[in-house]
């Protein structure tokens, strides 16, 4: 099976844990001996990135010979709908669905358009894939939708005993913690 990966989040040498987790689904479907392409969206942020990546989609069809097309993020998904060659997946990773609230709770008009687009998108497409079940609710009915939660590198990360793991940290033993998995450059 060959699969195009169509994806704005992806490791680049300035930002090398940009998009980390995409990297490592493309390494374990590599492993499992799936044959993926990626094509990166450059220059996300850019409106000419979007139009600039549904050329070089289409270049890139006609060139090769993929069996599907994975995107990853609504807005890539709507660039990667623009063909109709292969059947599309999109993985959706939440404020494309969502809408990416403020502190306030509320969403931006920007957003709010975003995750209409992602949702109207979903019913043209071959299947969805999300991380959680309120994601899901977000599919229309009828689009093919799996829940798979963003994968942990086992090679990388393991459990070990709770003391274990404080004596490591250099953390007291007696105290109660709570941790945030996030990016606390990452503001609302």
């Amino acid at each position: 099976m060959r699969v195009l990966l169509v994806t704005a989040l992806y490791p680049t040498p300035d930002r090398p844990a940009w998009g980390a987790f995409v990297r490592t689904q493309v390494e374990a479907l590599r492993e499992a001996g799936v044959d993926v392409e990626v094509l990166l969206v450059r220059g996300r942020s850019s409106k000419l990135a979007y139009p600039a990546a549904a050329r070089a989609l289409r270049r890139r069809l006609a060139a090769e010979t993929h069996d599907i097309v994975h995107a990853h993020y609504g807005l890539v998904g709507l660039v990667s709908r623009l063909q109709r060659r292969r059947p599309l997946v999109v993985s959706f990773h939440g404020s494309d669905l969502l809408g990416d609230p403020r502190g306030d709770g509320t969403i931006p008009w920007h957003r709010r358009l975003e995750a209409a687009s992602s949702r109207l998108l979903a019913r043209w497409i071959d299947a969805a894939i999300v991380q959680s079940d309120e994601m899901a609710r977000h599919i229309p009915a009828g689009t093919p939708t799996h829940v798979i939660p963003h994968e942990v590198d086992l090679g990388l990360f393991r459990p070990v005993a709770r003391d274990e793991a404080r004596g490591r940290l250099g953390l007291p033993r007696d105290r109660t913690y709570l941790l945030f998995a996030a990016n606390p450059d990452i503001g609302l």
